[in-house]
């Protein structure tokens, strides 16, 4: 039931808390208190069956039924993860004994299985089915088959859960006792050396504790020097087949990658890491574009464990994480409620390999960033306006009110000389276009890939771009109400094509401005989260029956309201259901702390927020460091860790998607930006710390989930299958089949090649790189089985303005070889590329005066093939030609004089009056009709549509009385695309 107030009292602050799995745990407490007939202890493992380690004292075990007998501070469990843990020892009963399970190949002491009881035996045949019989002096046992003796290595056994108490039931010893378990929240509830996972205390391992918060990279930088910048793209790593993240219950095919959501089957616009390294002599921070859907403490973690593990530098508290926000991005990355499989609400289910994938790529971005570091001058500028017709982006919430976050910002790095090097390119932006099985970049991938291609060619210098993400939280890409209709590729290079304009404005008006002597700091806080943190006092943050929610809830206020005076009231929220409920009754590690940082390059302030924050939001937090005196401030979205969608209280109990997706309720938001605010005046006062308040680094132990590859033969890898068409025409596709590898190793990448003479050599653009399948005219499918067929499938189109010319796709992949993983290399048949000749020259008029036709180019590519069977037209293509049609039409070619026509006109007699170099100058709309569907027998249907088109009208003087007159009219644009159309017109 909903209800509002007027007024509606708002405490402090916020967050949540769920479940992973975890060994055992204890509060931390002293252990010099106990009594002498308990033991001191750290954590459950370590006390005596039938006792739990509690306020640092082995103490015996409270037996429960249910959570209540274990509050304040506690829960009832029998069996938080795969089998009972040591925490929920299985009830000793004479006739049951203990077995060591093998679990994801380790033996597990802390895990206990089920077996026969009175199982005493002499021989095998003597024990069950699965079992057989072990003699250890004169006493046999039955014991599972597979069993591991303690501290070996072994293979996966599998096991039963036991719930409930353990007793000898039909035979055999199942179910385990419930125990009431203290519950840590955070790690200042463990030892020194452990942190709180899922309410449990669990050793940190030393060597990444060390690392990690080991004094940062540039503690011992003192002389400030002319800046040196770095800057690294790297290609990220993953599998066609692995789900993405963005979308619930996303529908996808099933795949060694995939599990609750469906898999992907293709790639576009290959997403790409994007490290910038900033060096002044006294700080050294690296800004990193990691293309997923979002950031998180444990990726940071990790990255900065691989950077050290390379450098034996700490780079967690000088690494800015951010992720562009692509709902068609890798996923399985996020671990949270890794047992609870709930990675259909949109993330996919976590998996280390996808994590490990993630890690290396950006971890190697910012090495080679390193590794490139040279001096540099840096410039910044701000648009705080850039799409006032919102042609780039719109606000997707009004019912609050606040407007969105339209600005802006760029960072320029030019080379001493002046010439560009890098941009950032920094605005709101959603990446929710396409929902299918295309891992993509999504628009804000188009903004990136198509300002790097124009600045490429603009500059002639190899300029690398990112885009980092603003305040998008209330943001949606434009386009969905575009001309462009259902065409999700074309509207994701709109969206690029429109930005492109800003961008460029503002890239030049930079020019000459970059400086080399520039101030750099960075400043990192960690904070707890928990009821007491965000000021919630008991009966606050409550369910409908009184009940507060202890660890956050799920899906509150998700109906949004128009009325600025009505809100949300406490207690009638309509929260689906507690966030207990899905996570045993226990913390989440990702939920009870929260990460974020602020950085300055020149006067330029950066302000990290962790998560999708709204405009409003984020630029009240902007405001707030400039008034502490930075020039200007501006916002990385999705940076450093993630807590959902990030609002004020009054944009949050006015309801709607985006508060709805939060699990602490109103105060959440609200406390991170206090905890930033703090953090401004000092930054800018006396400099950047880190304050951890001994919080530590996330780290879970790591689980070796890898999917084994397939073998290809080493014969087959890089056989063609089917070879693309000798010709293509611009506007044209075609497509290449090959036997390549299994998707855990290849990830096949297309470059292009033009014939030089007798040779082939690589097509550059004029910054001198090589075309390959990073930008938007290429699609690659992986249409194998993931058993014994590796094919792989690539399309590559091109269009108004390509060289014509002999050109072959190469491609360079790898397979698994019985010996390891091997490269491979094959390549395409010479592909003759040449000017359109299906400019469409549409109706054709002519008068007693004045002849006239309107012009187009033709569609992007179809399934109309000419004679083919289709049920209705549709475009095949995926790079956008214009954005005024759909791809499946024709678009009007330009109206600036460079389109010229050629008009014979034939007379009933006399001679044919020829008119050349007429202008194709005037925009009009014209009626169009086009073959939109094709029967089995051929018959087909015809549709007509206005369309946008380009016209030209010209006085002929061919009139020569009444009678049939013959027009051929002829037209070629700048390029060399051309068409010709012909009509008889009988005149009166």
């Amino acid at each position: 039931m909903r209800a509002f107030s007027s007024a509606v009292h708002i405490a402090a602050a916020v967050s949540l808390v769920f479940f992973a799995a975890c060994k055992g745990g204890g509060d931390g407490g002293d252990g010099g208190h106990c009594s002498s007939e308990s033991e001191a202890c750290n954590y459950y493992h370590e006390c005596p069956n039938n006792q739990d380690c509690v306020s640092g004292c082995c103490q015996p075990s409270v037996r429960c039924l249910q959570d209540s007998v274990c509050k304040p501070g506690g829960a009832c469990l029998a069996n938080p993860g795969s089998g009972c843990l040591t925490l929920a020892e299985c009830n000793p009963v004479t006739e049951c004994g203990k077995l060591v399970p093998c679990v994801e190949g380790v033996c597990r002491e802390d895990l206990s299985l089920d077996l026969p009881c009175n199982n005493t035996c002499t021989t095998d045949t003597e024990c069950p089915t699965g079992t057989h019989c072990r003699v250890d002096g004169s006493e046999g046992k039955c014991v599972m088959d597979g069993l591991c003796t303690a501290k070996a290595e072994c293979a996966t056994l599998p096991h039963a859960d036991c719930v409930g108490e353990w007793k000898c039931l039909d035979g055999r010893c199942d179910y385990c006792e419930r125990r009431c378990v203290k519950l840590c929240l955070h790690d200042t509830d463990c030892p020194a050396e452990a942190s709180c996972i899922s309410g449990l205390c669990e050793k940190y391992p030393a060597d990444v504790l060390a690392a990690l918060t080991a004094p940062a990279v540039d503690h011992d930088f003192t002389e400030k020097k002319p800046l040196r910048v770095g800057i690294a793209d790297v290609p990220l790593s993953f599998p066609v087949g692995v789900s993405m993240a963005g979308y619930g219950a996303r529908v996808g095919p099933k795949t060694p990658y995939s599990d609750t959501l469906g898999g992907s089957d293709s790639m576009w616009d290959r997403p790409r890491v994007k490290a910038f390294v900033f060096d002044n002599g006294q700080k050294r921070i690296a800004i990193v574009k990691l293309p997923i859907g979002w950031s998180d403490d444990f990726l940071a973690s990790h990255i900065a464990w691989r950077i050290h593990q390379a450098t034996q530098a700490n780079y967690l508290d000088r690494l800015i994480l951010s992720a562009p926000h692509s709902h068609s991005h890798p996923g399985r990355f996020w671990n949270v409620l890794r047992e609870k499989k709930i990675g259909v609400f949109g993330h996919g289910d976590f998996n280390f390999e996808m994590f490990g994938r993630h890690t290396q790529a950006a971890a190697d971005a910012v090495l080679a960033a390193i590794a490139d570091l040279r001096p540099a001058k840096v410039s910044w500028g701000l648009n705080p306006a850039m799409d006032p017709e919102h042609k780039i982006h719109r606000d997707r919430r009004g019912g609050d009110f606040n407007p969105m976050d339209d600005s802006l910002v760029l960072i320029r790095i030019d080379d001493l000389d002046g010439h560009p090097r890098g941009l950032l390119v920094n605005f709101a932006l959603h990446g929710t276009h396409l929902d299918g099985t295309t891992v993509s970049q999504d628009a804000p991938g188009g903004v990136e890939v198509i300002a790097q291609q124009n600045l490429q060619e603009l500059t002639g210098y190899p300029v690398k771009v990112a885009f980092i993400s603003g305040a998008s939280g209330d943001v949606s890409p434009a386009g969905d109400d575009s001309p462009l209709g259902s065409d999700d590729w074309g509207k994701i290079q709109e969206v690029g094509a429109q930005a492109w304009p800003k961008i460029r404005a503002l890239f030049e008006s930079l020019e000459g401005k970059g400086v080399s002597d520039v101030a750099l700091d960075m400043g990192v806080r960690r904070v707890p989260v928990g009821r007491e943190e965000l000021g919630y006092g008991p009966g606050v943050f409550r369910d409908e029956q009184g009940n507060d929610y202890e660890y956050g809830a799920f899906s509150c206020v998700g109906m949004e309201d128009d009325d600025p005076n009505t809100k949300y009231q406490d207690g009638a929220l309509g929260c689906i259901f507690s966030a207990d409920a899905l996570s045993g009754g226990r913390p989440v590690r990702q939920f009870v702390m929260a990460r974020f940082s602020i950085a300055r390059i020149g006067n330029l302030g950066i302000v990290s927020i962790p998560g999708e924050p709204l405009g409003k939001y984020a630029r009240g937090l902007c405001q707030e460091f400039m008034n502490a005196g930075i020039e200007y401030a501006t916002t990385f979205g999705y940076s450093q860790d993630h807590h959902f969608y990030l609002m004020d209280a009054d944009s949050w109990l006015q309801g709607g998607y985006e508060p709805s997706m939060q699990i602490w309720g109103w105060a959440e938001a609200d406390y991170y930006a206090s905890k930033m605010k703090e953090m401004f005046a000092p930054f800018l006062a006396q400099g950047g710390t880190v304050d951890n308040a001994n919080l530590k680094p996330s780290w879970f132990a790591w689980i070796n989930d890898t999917v084994t590859p397939t073998v290809t033969p080493a014969a087959d890898a890089g056989k063609i299958v089917q070879d693309t068409a000798a010709a293509m025409e611009r506007f044209g596709m075609v497509r290449l089949r090959w036997i390549g590898g299994h998707p855990g190793v290849d990830l096949p990448r297309m470059t292009l090649e033009k014939k030089a003479g007798d040779a082939f050599e690589p097509v550059k653009n004029r910054a001198g790189e090589i075309y390959s399948d990073d930008g938007h005219t290429t699609m690659t499918w992986y249409r194998g089985n993931y058993q014994d067929d590796h094919t792989w499938e690539i399309s590559w189109e091109e269009g108004v303005s390509f060289a014509p010319g002999t050109y072959r796709i190469r491609i360079e992949g790898r397979y698994q070889d019985p010996q390891g993983v091997k490269p491979y290399t094959t390549f395409s048949g010479p592909i003759e590329v040449t000017a359109s000749s299906r400019l469409w020259v549409n109706a054709p008029t002519l008068d007693n005066t004045n002849v006239s036709a309107t012009v187009f180019y033709p569609p992007a590519p179809t399934n109309d093939d000419g004679h083919s069977a289709f049920s209705e037209l549709r475009a095949t293509g995926f790079l956008r030609h214009n954005g005024l049609v759909p791809a499946h039409l024709p678009w009007p070619v330009p109206v600036d004089g460079s389109v010229k026509a050629r008009v014979t006109i034939q007379p009933p007699s006399g001679d044919a009056v020829v008119l050349t170099d007429l202008p194709i100058d005037s925009s009009v709309n014209a009626d169009v009709s086009y073959v939109s569907s094709r029967s089995s027998t051929g018959e087909e249907s015809r549709r007509t549509v206005a369309l946008p088109a380009s016209a030209f009208s010209a006085a002929h003087g061919a009139y020569r009385g009444a009678g049939t007159y013959q027009v051929t009219v002829e037209v070629q644009d700048a390029f060399g695309n051309h068409g010709t159309a012909s009509k008889s017109i009988t005149l009166e």
